[in-house]
């Protein structure tokens, strides 16, 4: 479309790594396997969804909320940047009926996956994710939020709690 790929086909590369799927204005979007040569020759598959030219991840979201506790109001999941430029992390932030909790104490106990460190960042605290797809029980108050996150991207997840 308008001399870009678009819709279902196959690029190859010049130097032989084949894209087999969804294109949207001449970048993968959608479902795809790519297939690229690796160092030592050998040919590595990666299957899944793309959302402009970025993988997402095996799912077609890049993240699913697993389980929530009654006493979570709601739960925001946004793709940010990370403005300190180490790596993929997410700034995790409490709220207490709407208002920013400062410096909250949760439990982050990782399901799959792999974190770097944890530390304050304002008033979030910021994870460094060091392996994707990363799955991870939070737990504050006595109440626990499970999340899959599929997507190598940095996320500011917010979450609203209604405990007294």
């Amino acid at each position: 479309k308008k001399g870009l790929p678009h819709g279902t086909g196959t690029y190859t590369w010049a130097n032989g790594d084949v894209y087999t799927g969804e294109f949207k204005k001449g970048l993968k979007d959608g479902e795809g396997k790519l297939t690229v040569s690796t160092a030592d020759g050998q040919k590595k598959d990666q299957k899944g969804y793309w959302s402009n030219d970025k993988y997402v991840g095996v799912n077609k979201d890049p993240y699913q909320i697993i389980n929530r506790s009654p006493g979570i109001l709601s739960v925001r999941i946004t793709e940010t940047d990370n403005p300190a430029d180490d790596g993929n992390a997410l700034f995790v932030e409490i709220q207490h009926k709407g208002r920013v909790q400062q410096s909250p104490n949760f439990n982050f106990s990782i399901n799959s996956g792999a974190i770097q460190n944890q530390f304050p960042v304002g008033n979030k605290t910021k994870v460094l994710v060091s392996r994707f797809p990363l799955a991870f029980t939070l737990t504050y108050m006595g109440e626990n939020l499970e999340l899959q996150i599929s997507q190598e991207t940095s996320w500011n997840i917010s979450i609203d709690y209604n405990k007294q």
